[in-house]
């Protein structure tokens, strides 16, 4: 079995886990079996606290295995944001948020991460302009707590 020592949480709409899923649970089943990794969905209508995203927890026996997992889970992220930009813009609201893309059009992802690691970790939150620095991505962390965990905003 799993040991599952690594474990991380992504905030995901009912497109995304429809699409994570696949028909019948191959696509999801497909995403373990590569990855090592077990993912396991929030109940239909069991929402992250004062959102409308599901939470997928992703658990795997090294940090590895975890990247290689959300990897997967990217790229049908990625999908979706495509999907999403031709309907805006076909309605001709390109330009405004989606539940994939944001305003500006980049790709948006949501996280839960615990308290101590949306400071920053160890290293406080300088680590999170950092990491901001250097990779491009905006940050955005929600200021609440919810059951230890906020919400970030990718």
């Amino acid at each position: 079995g799993l040991a599952g020592k690594c474990v991380f949480k992504v905030l995901c709409p009912d497109e995304l886990v429809a699409r994570i899923l696949g028909s019948n649970g191959q696509a999801v089943a497909q995403i373990q079996d590569s990855s090592g990794c077990h993912c396991n969905f929030s109940r239909r209508h069991e929402f992250y606290p004062n959102s409308n995203l599901r939470t997928l927890v992703v658990s795997g026996g090294t940090a590895g295995d975890i990247m290689t997992c959300l990897d997967l889970v990217l790229d049908q992220v990625v999908l979706c944001s495509e999907e999403e930009r031709q309907a805006l813009e076909s309605q001709g609201k390109l330009g405004e948020d989606g539940d994939f893309i944001d305003a500006a059009g980049d790709i948006r992802l949501c996280v839960a991460v615990t308290e101590p690691a949306a400071n920053g970790g160890r290293d406080g939150p300088e680590s999170v302009t950092r990491m901001q620095e250097e990779t491009g991505v905006r940050l955005y962390v929600q200021e609440t707590v919810e059951n230890g965990h906020q919400l970030v905003v990718m």
